[in-house]
């Protein structure tokens, strides 16, 4: 798979997003905000801020939409919406069809 020759300006993660991110971790103390089994807050520092609803669904970058995320969450996170998005892909290869001798 070759590499997207976007740029991250031309994405809307230019200027503006470097000024909410920065605003978003300092308004979550730069630590991550996700929430373990027990409502247990991660310990770990945040590295990126993450979309609780993402912008390919309609998520918008609005603060409320954000959140401080550690980059072990975050690879999980993006894991996890990728394995949903193949989901939602047609297949590529054609359905398997029975051999015309063993059709009845």
């Amino acid at each position: 798979m070759a590499w997207s020759k976007t740029t991250g300006g031309s994405r809307g993660y230019g200027w503006e997003w470097r000024r909410t991110r920065e605003r978003i971790l300092e308004r979550d103390g730069h630590r991550c905000t996700i929430l373990d089994e027990d409502g247990n807050r991660c310990t770990e520092p945040a590295h990126a801020v993450d979309h609780r609803v993402g912008k390919a669904e309609g998520g918008t970058d609005d603060p409320s939409n954000l959140r401080s995320i550690c980059r072990w969450h975050h690879v999980r996170v993006t894991a996890r919406q990728s394995v949903e998005a193949r989901k939602n892909r047609p297949s590529r290869f054609r359905p398997q069809e029975r051999h015309p001798g063993l059709l009845p």
